[in-house]
């Protein structure tokens, strides 16, 4: 299969994970606050925020890799989950009757947003949460449902 036939692929932006990353800040300036004091620190508290941190970057970046997005010729496809374990959900650009995009005051700030995409009777919804610039995926969307139509 080439590039062209196997399309494009789609990840959530780490602004979308920026909760976390703050979290992540705070816990380490208080670190730094507490050994600047020179205020006891106990170690169980320092390898806890140490493992903290790694599971809260680990994980945001297992969550980006098994979680993608691919626009393929004919259709839009969500994948989820490691080879073994992959669910893949696709969605024909025929069947696409709706697109609705949600983006809060935060979001557009940070230019990132949720597609919504709705198929015939508006029951079966999918969402593409978290996408970097959503406005040119929502436009290339708008291209492959008008070429595939």
């Amino acid at each position: 299969m080439t590039k062209k036939e196997k399309g494009s692929i789609i990840r959530s932006s780490r602004k979308g994970y920026i909760v976390y990353y703050f979290m992540i800040v705070v816990v380490i300036a208080v670190i730094v606050y507490i050994k600047i004091k020179d205020l006891p620190l106990n170690k169980n508290l320092l390898i806890a925020a140490i493992v903290f941190i790694v599971l809260v970057i680990k994980g945001t970046e297992f969550h980006r890799l098994f979680h993608h997005y691919e626009l393929t010729p004919h259709a839009f496809e969500k994948v989820e989950g490691i080879i073994i374990l992959q669910r893949i959900k696709r969605i024909n650009y025929s069947s696409i009757s709706q697109m609705h995009l949600t983006q809060g005051p935060w979001e557009k700030l940070l230019n990132i947003g949720t597609i919504e995409l709705a198929q015939f009777s508006e029951t079966v919804r999918t969402e593409i949460k978290n996408i970097n610039k959503p406005k040119e995926l929502l436009h290339e969307i708008s291209k492959m449902i008008k070429r595939d139509g």
